[in-house]
């Protein structure tokens, strides 16, 4: 089964992928059929804490709208990157400042 822990230390051994697993056994072979990864701080991989993601800013999507007209603009060859990003701006702005 994928999921077992036999297979599992397997490919963390092999690929250097990151387990499911938390147990110390699978973050002590982590990668350790890697030659390139012999010597390597591997553990200070299992130290550090996932933080949580971010909250989206309510101007989130219609701001990447305007954004993404503005680089089609530039691609397009009607602008240069500086005016783009320029107007870009000028436009998220005045959609926040309208809301």
């Amino acid at each position: 089964m994928v999921t077992s822990d036999e297979v599992q230390l397997t490919n963390v051994r092999k690929t250097a992928r990151m387990s499911p697993l938390k147990t110390t056994e699978v973050q002590k072979q982590y990668g350790a059929d890697l030659p390139y990864l012999k010597g390597k701080n591997l553990q200070a991989i299992f130290k550090s804490k996932i933080v949580s993601a971010p909250d989206y800013s309510p101007y989130e999507i219609d701001g990447k709208k305007l954004a993404q007209a503005a680089f089609r603009d530039f691609l397009a060859g009607k602008s240069d990157i500086n005016t783009a990003i320029r107007l870009a701006d000028e436009q998220i702005n005045q959609m926040i400042a309208s809301k």
